[in-house]
């Protein structure tokens, strides 16, 4: 049976949560594009090395909340850094599209 991009997205955040780059890519397509701002990363070796990049073990993200809106259902999240003893607190949203149990193109927003 295939993951729902509900199931995807609870992953995403639990493997996020571990610093678990394998356990994090495993649920992209091979073809995968993920669309932040207007930075716009194709394929899925290309979203590992962003991912590798930002994942920290001092980073934590929860999900506040799934809403359906036109057709899609939008992640709203909540995640927390510290470093350097500095807190920083970032809010957001994401959309993902799957295909096949898979995830073929996740949008980011950061919220203001």
């Amino acid at each position: 049976m295939s993951k729902t991009s509900d199931q995807l997205f609870r992953d995403q955040l639990a493997a996020m949560n571990a610093a678990d780059l394998d356990r994090l890519m495993a649920d992209y397509a091979d073809d995968a594009v993920m669309v932040n701002g207007e930075r716009r990363t194709e394929g899925k070796p290309a979203i590992r090395a962003l991912y590798a990049a930002w994942l920290s073990p001092e980073s934590q993200a929860v999900l506040d909340a799934v809403r359906e809106e036109d057709g899609e259902t939008h992640f709203y999240w909540t995640s927390t850094t510290t470093a350097g003893g500095t807190r920083r607190v970032t809010r957001g949203h994401d959309t993902l599209e799957v295909r096949d149990g898979k995830i073929r193109r996740q949008t980011v927003y950061v919220l203001p």
